[in-house]
């Protein structure tokens, strides 16, 4: 079962700018509450081939400033991906280390990294085993520094059981069983639980901002552009209620439909210690 899990992540080789669109306004956001400083240490934790890396060393190179990223990923492919990747913004100045292994299970020493950040991550295990994640994040953090979680949810948390099966159909097609299986997109409100039971405080949602997604794209990503595929998920979509179609801003094109959901950051502090 484990060598079928790690198949799934393992093989799944997306452009994910193609699929979730553009992050700069979200990481605007991100950077005015994170302030890099030189000689920061970040945790790019569950950050496949290093989307969230290379805006920080963007960033980082137009401050002028040197810093440390750990990327960690539980998986060699999308880490090996990485090196092309993040190549032409990694110099003497800006280094990054990379790790695999299981976010719920980290190596990174305890009370090191100055700021966590968790792109679209938390949602590849299952809910009950998300607290340990975030617990182990909190346990690398420094006192008084912050893990920003990256997320899509739905405005409302009815609307995450439609919005979880949406994307569990969409893997399914792609013959990701594990990931159908697995996987656990949370509401905001089980996110904001999740850190407060692994010890954070000062939860606040720094950032909202729509997310569009649409099944051609799904398609062309996961499914090898199969059109036999692609109608079977749209009428799949078709066959959700009114209600439904109308929370999640459904757009029916014929050969695409698309819907929409929020992509919001959470941030939380890990709380100082007490002398």
């Amino acid at each position: 079962m484990r060598q079928e899990k790690q198949d799934d992540w393992n093989r799944r080789n997306v452009d994910f700018v193609k699929i979730h669109g553009s992050d700069d306004e979200a990481f605007a956001y991100l950077f005015e509450e994170l302030k890099l400083a030189p000689r920061m240490k970040i945790g790019d934790i569950m950050g496949g081939y290093g989307g969230v890396s290379k805006y920080i060393l963007k960033q980082a190179q137009a401050l002028r400033i040197s810093l440390d990223i750990l990327l960690s990923d539980a998986y060699k492919s999308p880490i090996a991906k990485s090196r092309t990747f993040l190549k032409p913004y990694e110099t003497h100045q800006l280094r990054v280390t990379r790790i695999i292994e299981d976010a719920r299970n980290s190596s990174i020493a305890s009370n090191s990294l100055d700021a966590v950040i968790i792109k679209l991550g938390l949602h590849e295990f299952p809910k009950a085993h998300q607290p340990q994640a975030l617990a182990e994040s909190h346990r690398t953090l420094k006192p008084a520094c912050a893990i920003y979680i990256i997320e899509s949810v739905t405005k409302t948390s009815e609307m995450n059981y439609p919005y979880r099966a949406i994307i569990r159909k969409k893997d399914e097609l792609a013959g990701y069983t594990q990931m159908a299986q697995n996987r656990y997109f949370s509401s905001r409100e089980e996110i904001i639980e999740a850190l407060r039971s692994s010890g954070f405080k000062e939860i606040k949602q720094i950032y909202s901002g729509i997310f569009k997604l649409n099944t051609k794209t799904f398609c062309d990503a996961d499914m090898g552009g199969d059109p036999d595929k692609l109608q079977e998920f749209n009428e799949y979509l078709r066959s959700f209620p009114e209600d439904v179609k109308l929370a999640l801003n459904f757009e029916d094109r014929g050969n695409d439909i698309e819907f929409s959901v929020e992509k919001v950051i959470i941030k939380a502090v890990k709380k100082s210690e007490i002398r």
